[in-house]
């Protein structure tokens, strides 16, 4: 039996609807499934516990509801974030996939926000999720070039979860300090600390060196210095 070139259409279009359907129930199954579950998690905790959980819940639920005639992101954003302190404060995905989600309507809503894309990167590195974690602080310092905190997400993510190499590591802290005026103390005593870890203690005495000039009454930064000074000069003559 040939097929005709309609039929043959029809049939296509026929699988896609019914691929596209199959699909969404089980996005739909998925994201039951994970309520369900958490759920069934508060109502196994003690009654303190669950009367904090539906506390946040309650709040976060409220803020979503202002969030439908809200003419900015902060009424989604507070919604993510009780969604996210709740998802933190019991090591569970589904508060923070809930956050996430939050964020990103917030993102398609009312359009790009570095704060919002950090907060995104802040709870996939809480998931686990570390490229995603990188991608969204990424974009934060894209759009919030001379914002210090950003840098500051990214080395440390490179540096305790992803384990990057240093080069990768010390270059997020370079690129900073070339963007940077307000902030940059911050990021030198970031790097003094790196550099001292890689136990390059000539390096770490020259960024607090730079602190010191920068904020000339801080104690903590000279000491620093001299102690990494007595360090480098020890590695030197060896």
């Amino acid at each position: 039996m040939v097929l005709t070139a309609r039929l043959v259409a029809k049939l296509s279009a026929l699988g896609v609807v019914i691929a596209l359907i199959v699909g969404g129930f089980f996005v739909y199954r998925s994201d039951w499934n994970q309520g369900r579950v958490f759920m069934e998690f508060v109502a196994s905790r003690t009654a303190v516990d669950r009367a904090g959980i539906e506390q946040l819940m309650t709040t976060a639920r409220e803020w979503e509801q202002k969030a439908n005639a809200a003419v900015d992101s902060s009424a989604l954003v507070e919604a993510a974030r009780h969604w996210k302190t709740m998802g933190d404060a019991y090591a569970l995905e589904y508060p923070r996939q809930k956050a996430i989600a939050l964020y990103e309507e917030a993102i398609n809503r009312f359009g790009d926000n570095p704060t919002i894309y950090a907060a995104i990167g802040d709870t996939y590195k809480a998931l686990a999720k570390y490229e995603e974690a990188e991608e969204n602080y990424q974009r934060a310092i894209t759009i919030e070039p001379g914002q210090y905190t950003h840098y500051q997400k990214l080395a440390t993510l490179y540096r305790y979860r992803m384990q990057a190499a240093p080069d990768k590591v010390l270059a997020v802290y370079a690129t900073a300090l070339e963007r940077l005026i307000i902030g940059s103390p911050e990021i030198y005593k970031e790097r003094a600390n790196y550099f001292e870890e890689l136990g390059s203690y000539k390096a770490a005495a020259a960024d607090w060196q730079a602190v010191v000039q920068l904020d000339p009454t801080n104690t903590g930064a000279k000491s620093e210095y001299d102690r990494l000074t007595v360090l480098a000069a020890q590695q030197s003559a060896k």
